[in-house]
């Protein structure tokens, strides 16, 4: 059992050192790019939001996005209607990396980190940059494929499938039971807090879930409290800020409790 959760905690620990190796790699890339794109695609409110989803979906990250529209926001680049229309879009864009590791494509794994290698030595800047992306999506499925097989064993264990049925938020007589439910966003707003990462969060719901330990109502409840947990990396860079980098990390945290209760 211990060895099965130390395979678990391993496979996670390499999920989220390639998201974030990836991420980085992204951000060495296109970084500046995404910046540039940010400020001068933000017109109206529609365009913000495109715009938002847009570079949340290449930079791999929610949270750097909202910090970069805190920071632009708090040097008078961009308006508040502007923020506001970029974080909602970076709401639609951070899904798609879930969307990702939610695919079987274990194939890729080894190519992915063989080719990242190479391009390392390429001493070319514009293609070695893309080895940390490169690496960091091979490890990130590689995790994920460690998670998934290790925790379908663990799924057979009664101690570990009796833990995960005190938040079950299968339907019982038409309802869902509301401490389970609250309970179960709870968990996934935490675990959200301690990885910093609601992607990160994303797929250990999608790996619990391909190995049979938690329904779809349960993984539901488990990402809408990821949802909110991940609005706190904007709260923290808005802390030094001015009064309208505050309402628009503000504004990202309203957007998202709402966003919940009304699911809820």
């Amino acid at each position: 059992m211990t060895f099965l959760l130390l395979n678990v905690l391993g496979g996670l620990a390499i999920f989220i050192f390639g998201m974030k190796m990836m991420s980085d790699g992204l951000h060495r890339v296109a970084g500046e790019r995404m910046k540039n794109i940010l400020r001068l695609f933000s017109s109206n409110r529609f365009v913000a939001i495109i715009t938002g989803a847009v570079v949340t979906a290449v930079i791999q990250s929610s949270s750097a996005s909202t910090v970069m529209v805190v920071g632009f926001t708090n040097a008078g680049l961009l308006t508040l209607v502007q923020a506001i229309g970029i974080i909602f879009g970076a709401n639609i864009g951070t899904t798609v990396t879930a969307q990702l590791v939610a695919f079987d494509i274990s194939w890729i794994i080894m190519p992915s980190i063989i080719l990242g290698l190479l391009l390392s030595f390429i001493p070319k800047r514009s293609l070695s940059n893309w080895s940390e992306t490169v690496i960091g999506l091979g490890f990130l499925f590689l995790g994920m494929e460690l998670m998934s097989s290790e925790l379908k064993q663990l799924s057979s264990h009664p101690a570990f499938v009796e833990a995960f049925q005190l938040f079950k938020c299968a339907p019982v007589n038409g309802w869902i039971p509301p401490v389970a439910l609250f309970g179960a966003i709870g968990i996934g707003l935490v675990t959200t807090l301690i990885i910093q990462s609601s992607s990160a969060c994303s797929g250990i719901v999608i790996a619990l879930g391909a190995s049979g330990l938690i329904d779809l109502y349960t993984a539901v409840a488990l990402i809408l409290g990821s949802n909110i947990g991940t609005t706190v990396t904007a709260q923290l860079a808005a802390i030094t800020a001015n009064r309208v980098a505050k309402q628009a990390a503000l504004a990202h945290t309203l957007f998202n409790v709402l966003g919940v209760l009304i699911i809820v």
